[in-house]
């Protein structure tokens, strides 16, 4: 469904890398931006111009690939770059 990058080295790569290759997929892919433009200390709002439905739409991709409900608070008061929203989503996975 997503352009990846994340599965053909999912061997050699920590559970946390494939998280944040996979969000930056999903923002590729809602947005609109190039996936090698998504790098992990991109600001989603002032890099990525990730804002207001782009937004909405990120997180809802992101909960539905990695089976979690992160609310769009939660996300806005701790992540500011792709590399914290990986983290947050992270986390949250693990926690299942």
């Amino acid at each position: 469904m997503y352009k990846t990058n994340y599965k053909t080295h999912c061997r050699h790569r920590t559970a946390f890398e494939i998280t944040l290759a996979k969000i930056q997929s999903i923002i590729a892919h809602t947005t609109g931006n190039e996936l090698e433009d998504i790098e992990e200390n991109s600001l989603l709002e002032e890099d990525l111009d990730i804002v207001d439905r782009d937004f909405s739409r990120v997180i809802q991709e992101i909960n539905k690939a990695f089976e979690i409900n992160l609310s769009a608070e939660a996300i806005l008061e701790e992540a500011e770059t792709v590399r914290e929203l990986a983290l947050l989503v992270h986390e949250e996975a693990e926690l299942g």
